[in-house]
């Protein structure tokens, strides 16, 4: 006899995000780490990006950010087609500058 899970194939896929836990981040640095876990079966897409997860499902990646808004859209997606979506809005404001050059005539 076989046993077939359909949960697998049809059931509404895990995903759980851990960083960035707010929906909404501010930051000064250039990238963002997205951290968490989904089945080990499911497909992980990041704004349609493919990446990579690990046997037991945990995934972490980073992400680069433009200066301003940055919409990010975290899917698991089932063999058949479920998904579920998880979106972070991340604010990067890049720090100014603050080193100067000092010509020297000899």
């Amino acid at each position: 006899y076989s046993i077939i899970r359909f949960d697998i194939i049809l059931g509404n896929p895990k995903l759980i995000l851990n960083k960035p836990e707010e929906s909404l981040v501010h930051t000064t640095v250039s990238t963002i780490l997205l951290e968490g876990e989904i089945n080990p079966g499911d497909k992980l897409t990041v704004n349609g990006e493919n990446k990579v997860i690990e046997n037991n499902g945990s995934f972490a990646t980073t992400w680069p950010l433009t200066a301003g808004e940055n919409n990010i859209e975290i899917k698991a997606k089932r063999f058949l087609g479920k998904e579920e979506i998880i979106t972070r809005k991340v604010i990067y404001t890049p720090l100014e500058n603050t080193s100067s050059t000092t010509s020297v005539n000899l």
